[in-house]
């Protein structure tokens, strides 16, 4: 345990990466034959080659084994661990224990490495040695390849975010599972992952590991990120951006209680890194994604969402920080709940003409 208050404490000391370091590549898989022979061809295409890729086929029924088998055959970089069906958090976990590299990235079986990923996060890494945690923009991806939308997310922050994250209830934007990669020793703090993460293992690691090293990211977009009704389910829990296009108040309900349950993961994880004292800064109140979730499935539900967690639309909106978001909210509650639908929808769902309506509309509610 380290001694440390919530207003004053440092990241972690890590140790410099050797020269040419082994890079150390993850890929929890199952179920996903279709994709992961993409997904180990593009580690295979990196320019920076000194890497391994360690796969951990959770007990996959489909033919994901045959198709990791040929790769594990035709380059010894590429190993398979398999196990029977354990969940997502098993897996990662798995995969990591059989890892030797430094650093380490995180890539789900059916999504895509650019070509310079690896080259970037250790360029990265070099240039700032305090940083323990990577992230790059991710391009969303339909089940058959089309893009989604723009790369995601749009706003990332860098630097030692630790005290300023506890403060706000350790809301922060990261990209989903293959945008992320972690010196060794921020992972070992980490890992084991709780069983109880599931299919939040993403946004436990990232929001966990803000608590104990510095931040480092870039504009590009290094990974493809396929988006469909498994990715849909996990960003669910994350508040990942997928939610707020979805527009289904099950998995607005689904998000608050993943939300929920991450905070208490996660203050358990500070208790025995920090001690008590230092854990209960974490709040949920203080988390201002969390009331966006609850006042997004407000209006979608109308009075049925006060049924599920029973705040005033006062309170929830008090809790969002920004005054421009927090006058967009206002207006959405109190239209009736079929046209404060539609009016959400649109607010949520890219187009030019929104681009254009909120050019002229956010500098009138800053006022």
């Amino acid at each position: 345990m380290i001694a440390a208050t919530p207003l004053n404490f440092e990241p972690m000391t890590l140790t410099t990466l050797a020269e040419r370091p082994l890079f150390s590549v993850i890929v929890p898989n199952y179920n996903y034959a279709r994709y992961v022979g993409l997904a180990i061809e593009s580690v295979l295409s990196q320019t920076y080659t000194n890497f391994e890729i360690v796969i951990c086929d959770d007990g996959s029924t489909d033919s994901s084994r045959e198709v990791i088998r040929q790769y594990v055959n035709r380059d010894c970089r590429v190993r398979l661990i398999e196990q029977e069906n354990r969940g997502f958090a098993s897996a990662v976990t798995t995969a990591f224990e059989a890892a030797s590299g430094d650093p380490v990235a995180l890539l789900d079986a059916d999504d895509v490495f650019m070509p310079r990923k690896l080259e970037v996060v250790l360029a990265a890494f070099r240039k700032n040695p305090r940083s323990g945690l990577f992230a790059n923009r991710v391009l969303p991806l339909s089940a058959t390849g089309q893009p989604l939308g723009p790369p995601y997310p749009g706003y990332l922050e860098a630097g030692w975010l630790g005290p300023q994250k506890l403060r706000a209830g350790g809301c922060s934007t990261f990209p989903p599972t293959s945008g992320l990669s972690f010196r060794r020793e921020v992972l070992n703090q980490l890992i084991p992952v709780p069983p109880e993460v599931t299919g939040l293992v993403d946004y436990y690691l990232s929001r966990t590991a803000q608590f104990l090293a510095e931040v480092s990211f870039t504009p590009e977009s290094l990974t493809e990120y396929r988006v469909h009704g498994a990715s849909m389910s996990s960003a669910s829990g994350s508040g990942a951006s997928p939610i707020f296009s979805s527009f289904d108040p099950k998995l607005h309900a689904a998000c608050a209680t993943g939300l929920e349950r991450m905070l208490l993961l996660q203050k358990r994880f500070l208790a025995r890194f920090y001690g008590a004292d230092f854990a209960n800064a974490l709040r949920l109140e203080d988390h201002a994604g969390y009331w966006s979730v609850l006042l997004a499935l407000r209006v979608l539900q109308g009075e049925r969402a006060g049924t599920i967690r029973p705040y005033s639309v006062a309170e929830m909106i008090r809790h969002v920080p920004r005054p421009a978001e927090r006058r967009l909210w206002q207006a959405l509650v109190l239209l009736p709940q079929p046209l404060g639908s539609r009016m959400y929808r649109f607010w949520r769902s890219p187009s030019r003409l929104k681009s254009m309506v909120k050019t002229l509309v956010l500098p009138v509610l800053q006022r």
